[in-house]
């Protein structure tokens, strides 16, 4: 009475001792000119073999033209099976959505407005075998082929919950 209850205090109530992956991206990447999927060059999860994750994360995407836009895939390894999916919008206003289960395919183009910050936010689950571990590592590119670059920014994150 009037102390605390903690989860580990109730015996019914586990806390999931799965391992926590985080990365965030700590320096802005611009892609000019280029509308074919590349690799991010921060954010990658190393996911073990024989697991299940939960995906979150956020892409924050810019531009200064509205003209080159964006597309997202994951590059996963092999025996992996990926059900990811995206919400983005700017300003309040939403603006595509979809399901990415393909390893390595992009994405529809996702409308950037110029000169605003676009959030792309990324849920889902990811489901390795026992020979299916490795790098879970985001690819992106323009929508279109513009000399006008595509930047995702600082800050963005993606984070795997092994359950």
């Amino acid at each position: 009475s009037g102390s605390a209850t903690y989860s580990s205090d109730i015996p019914s109530l586990s806390i999931p001792s799965g391992e926590v992956l985080e990365v965030r991206k700590s320096s802005d990447q611009s892609i000019t000119s280029n509308n074919v999927l590349q690799n991010d060059s921060q954010l990658v999860l190393t996911v073990a073999t024989s697991s299940n994750y939960i995906i979150d994360g956020a892409i924050f995407a810019v531009s200064t033209s509205g003209t080159p836009d964006i597309k997202i895939g994951f590059d996963v390894p092999p025996g992996v099976t990926m059900d990811l999916s995206f919400l983005s919008g700017s300003e309040g206003n939403f603006r595509e959505a979809a399901l990415l289960e393909t390893d390595g395919a992009a994405s529809a183009v996702i409308p950037i407005t110029a000169n605003k910050v676009t959030v792309i936010q990324v849920k889902g689950t990811i489901s390795t075998t026992s020979s299916g571990g490795g790098n879970v590592r985001l690819l992106w590119s323009q929508g279109t082929s513009n000399g006008t670059a595509t930047t995702v920014k600082t800050g963005s994150y993606l984070r795997a919950d092994e359950i």
